[in-house]
């Protein structure tokens, strides 16, 4: 019965950790047709870490969370951006300050999970190396190129 209460205890953990870079990616998203960064729901995000961390803490299952929210984070940072591209064009001049904001909030999320992958959290290790044996696995199973040699020995 522990070992359930601590498991549903880690995937609450893991959802704040959702919850946060989801929650960080609409706080600077700007959309038309009032392009606009949201402060309080930064700080909502942090509060999310915060708790998610306390929770996954009590969990005995940190990794889990710390995993996570590096992926999750880095992918609705790369969301931002693309969103961003797209709806750059619809732009006018008077929407730059809200722009230069979100960018700035972005550019220092950014420098988060840079950190964060970096570290020596528990989690983060175990997800590096699920990227790199996954990316090793796509390049082994892809076909090869037009007009690329085969590797030797294959």
């Amino acid at each position: 019965m522990l070992a359930l209460f601590s498991g549903a205890l880690a995937v609450i953990a893991v959802l704040f950790a959702l919850a946060a870079a989801f929650c960080m990616f609409g706080a600077i998203l700007i959309v038309r047709p009032a392009p606009s960064t949201s402060l309080p729901a930064v700080l909502s995000s942090i509060k999310l870490i915060v708790v998610g961390c306390g929770i996954a803490l009590l969990s005995g299952h940190l990794s889990w969370f710390f995993a996570a929210l590096a992926n999750a984070s880095t992918a609705f940072a790369a969301l931002y951006v693309l969103a961003l591209l797209v709806s750059m064009p619809t732009f006018e001049p008077r929407d730059m300050k809200a722009i230069i904001t979100s960018m700035a909030l972005w550019c220092a999320w950014i420098l988060g999970i840079s950190c964060l992958w970096l570290s020596s959290l528990p989690g983060i290790a175990g997800a590096l190396d699920f990227w790199q044996a996954l990316l090793g696995w796509l390049a082994a199973h892809s076909p090869p190129s037009p007009g690329v040699p085969a590797p030797l020995g294959s």
